[in-house]
């Protein structure tokens, strides 16, 4: 049990490195009150207070959101549930934050309660030591399901940075209509086929770096960069776009054990869901499409403008419009708005296409005002 106390102790003070006395006084109020009954916490308390009284800086959210989560870990300690928390056993990290994550030993002690379907759906394969081919037992089960075949695609996709076997065909066969498939093949396609050039002319306004002229980019593989279009141009005539993320949730969740407090938190660790972060490989496409608007501008290809721009608004109102969208989702969609958005209105401008600029100037100034408005 003390080795579990000492390490959310050590994870719950990590973020407060910077400040070594707010550290050791955060440290010394979650190790008082897990030892002794809360009145044991006054000593550190107290420590905590005098050290804020010394007007050290104040209005930093890290530090106050940190000081939150301590506040909070002190309160679910007097849970008694959470003694329970000796049945997880390890840590891992998402997005660089700790969470729980149950050993393979406790995951089958879960798989040995389910069925055979269940047990493909919460664990796939266990005899496999690869996400990619354990998720691939999951929709061989269920071949003609899209869902399963979107979360052993992207299992594939992350661990061997390359497609699945015949990707295009089966995606085409069992869900012709959706072209988050034909977006995941182009997103493994510019794999390595162009590089952001570095800017130049850059100037400081406040604290952040402000450039008259948008990003460049160098193709370093015309065929690679060619198919990347070409699939983006199937893709516009996709009318749906959906990962199956949530839908992949839903089957899943009930399976879960929930009971404890030791439960939910261990849960964490059971929801990983592959196809739930596919938007960040689409990042890519945003370059591809702001690299082509590039090109055509300083070819002054007027004709290909508008099948690109087309493509481009199919791809944001994919991203933007996805019934299983996340929160890291939305970030990736400004992220990618403000890419294209940034290109197709300079080339717009270069090309003579006035009312096209200004519709994309617009844009991007309310992405960035989007932006400005979640850091303040």
């Amino acid at each position: 049990m003390q080795d579990h106390r000492k390490t959310l102790v050590e994870t719950a003070v990590r973020p407060l490195a910077d400040n070594a006395e707010m550290k050791l006084a955060a440290a010394e109020l979650l190790d008082g009150v897990m030892k002794e009954p809360p009145t044991a916490g006054g000593g550190p308390v107290a420590r905590w207070e005098a050290i804020d009284r010394k007007g050290r800086r104040r209005g930093s959210l890290l530090v106050w959101a940190s000081a939150f989560l301590i506040f909070a870990a002190v309160i679910a300690w007097e849970l008694p549930e959470i003694r329970q928390f000796s049945a997880i056993a390890g840590w891992t990290t998402q997005f660089g934050i700790p969470i729980p994550q149950r050993s393979e030993g406790t995951k089958k002690q879960l798989a040995a309660k389910l069925g055979e379907k269940n047990r493909l759906l919460l664990f796939g394969d266990m005899s496999e030591s690869g996400q990619a081919e354990r998720r691939e037992a999951l929709w061989r089960s269920e071949p003609e399901n899209p869902v399963y075949f979107a979360e052993y695609a992207g299992a594939y996709i992350s661990e061997k940075e390359k497609l699945p076997p015949d990707f295009l065909e089966i995606a085409r066969r069992i869900d012709p209509d959706n072209a988050w498939f034909t977006y995941q093949a182009a997103a493994v396609e510019s794999d390595e086929a162009l590089k952001a050039n570095p800017r130049q002319g850059g100037r400081r306004v406040g604290r952040k770096m402000v450039y008259d002229n948008p990003k460049t980019w160098q193709i370093l593989d015309e065929e690679r960069f060619g198919r990347t279009l070409g699939l983006l141009n199937e893709a516009r005539s996709q009318p749906k776009f959906t990962s199956y993320g949530a839908d992949l949730l839903s089957e899943i969740k009930p399976l879960i054990p929930q009971e404890t407090f030791a439960d939910r938190i261990d849960s964490i660790g059971l929801l990983d869901v592959s196809s739930i972060s596919s938007s960040i490989r689409l990042r890519r496409l945003c370059d591809v499409i702001a690299a082509k608007a590039m090109i055509l501008a300083d070819t002054g290809e007027v004709a290909g403008y508008a099948p690109l721009e087309s493509d481009a608004e199919h791809l944001l109102r994919g991203m933007c419009g996805d019934s299983n969208v996340t929160l890291v989702d939305c970030l990736i969609a400004d992220v990618a708005a403000l890419t294209i958005s940034e290109n197709l209105g300079h080339a717009a401008d270069k090309l003579g296409l006035p009312e096209d600029a200004s519709r994309w100037k617009k844009i991007q100034e309310r992405v960035k005002e989007k932006g400005e408005g979640r850091m303040s």
